[in-house]
């Protein structure tokens, strides 16, 4: 079997799952707020200038220029953050230089969510928690 019979054959299993979650929501077989989603994004620090720094000569016609750039020195963290309906079940920030490795985030991100449920639901637990991440 081909590398791109492969692709195929894995995004129809995804099709088909997400199918299959998809009619478990409908029937009410599954709660929404039982759904746990959660992604990394990278936080940028940011300096808000001064009153003085921040002005800037305008005509009567046009609006306040923007200044959106960033410097690829910036300082920044990655954070993990999952949440669900509800609001936020956990956050963690990776510390400079770690790599997030499939035994980090069992670590680091996963078992402290799981016990964060666990202490938040102390007669349910995980049941019936789903969990839904892109790297999952």
């Amino acid at each position: 079997m081909d590398t791109l019979s492969v692709d195929r054959t894995k995004q129809k299993k995804r099709i088909e799952i997400c199918e299959e979650n998809l009619a478990k929501l409908e029937s009410g077989q599954w709660r929404l707020c039982d759904i746990i989603t959660g992604d990394e994004s990278w936080i940028y620090h940011r300096g808000i200038g001064s009153k003085e720094s921040n002005k800037a000569w305008c005509s009567s016609d046009e609006g306040p220029p923007t200044a959106v750039r960033r410097s690829q020195y910036d300082e920044k963290n990655m954070f993990v953050i999952f949440f669900r309906t509800t609001g936020v079940e956990y956050i963690h920030m990776v510390e400079r230089g770690d790599t997030i490795s499939s035994a980090y985030y069992k670590k680091n991100c996963l078992e402290p969510l799981f016990n964060n449920i666990k202490q938040r639901r102390p007669k349910s637990g995980l049941h019936a928690i789903k969990m839904h991440n892109d790297n999952a």
